[in-house]
């Protein structure tokens, strides 16, 4: 139930739907809505999320969070970083259009740059909808990084699932090994991602424990299907932390 104390909304940006999250000021989920879009045309998209957040009460959020899940992204050691060569960094793994926004942000713990670019036209609306709020861009990859890496101080392998697409970040040591975002149309497509970068990493599934986070309901049948073939399968980050208490 969304209260008058509830000042934080954050939008999960997928491919194929988007998320909303309220939380009241020291972070605890109010209420969560998840909206699924069959239609990928940019326009279509917009429509929607501008339709279904006109239908909220949204007059007592002092700060928006758009949080992007793309492939529109990359990692650079800030020892190496040139800000004047942002889009370079990008557009080696992906296709950009001239004007397409780049964001970057420094993971202190790591001292990484995470880079990534999005769609400028949702801001536009969100901006546009919203023009006395504070709109924060954020990239789940950027998310992720900087907050799992406070639980890294062991060999840690996470899942974070979206609704079509999954996240993989692979810890040793308190270093970052792997983070890459893969797009899914089936739970054998999950699993073979999973197993796969675990295969080229060395990790022995049946040693290392798998942590789930993430749009986990919607994945029950890709999680029996999981334990069928990694032994330690966990949901949540650890016995204090589940995954409806992790936010990004």
């Amino acid at each position: 139930m969304i209260s008058n104390s509830t000042n934080i909304l954050s939008i999960h940006l997928n491919v194929d739907g988007f998320s909303f999250y309220f939380f009241e000021k020291d972070q605890t989920i109010v209420t969560k809505r998840n909206y699924f879009i069959e239609s990928q045309t940019p326009q279509i998209y917009i429509k929607h999320l501008v339709e279904a957040l006109k239908k909220e009460k949204t007059e007592h959020f002092s700060l928006i969070r758009l949080i992007f899940s793309n492939k529109l992204f990359t990692l650079v050691p800030n020892e190496l970083f040139n800000e004047n060569r942002v889009s370079d960094y990008i557009e080696f793994n992906s296709f950009l259009l001239p004007n397409d926004p780049i964001e970057s942000k420094l993971i202190e713990t790591l001292d990484i740059q995470f880079l990534h670019s999005y769609v400028e036209s949702i801001e536009v609306q969100i901006k546009d909808l919203f023009p006395k709020k504070e709109v924060k861009i954020l990239h789940s990859g950027y998310s992720l990084i900087n907050q799992l890496s406070n639980f890294s101080s062991e060999i840690q392998y996470f899942v974070w699932f979206n609704f079509s697409s999954i996240e993989l970040l692979y810890f040793n040591e308190e270093q970052l090994i792997f983070y890459n975002y893969f797009e899914t149309e089936t739970k054998e497509d999950i699993l073979y991602y999973i197993l796969f970068v675990a295969q080229q990493l060395e990790i022995d599934v049946n040693e290392i424990p798998i942590h789930l986070l993430g749009n986990i309901e919607k994945h029950s049948e890709t999680i029996a299907m999981m334990k069928k073939y990694i032994r330690h399968v966990k949901i949540g980050i650890n016995e204090n932390i589940t995954f409806k208490e992790f936010i990004l």
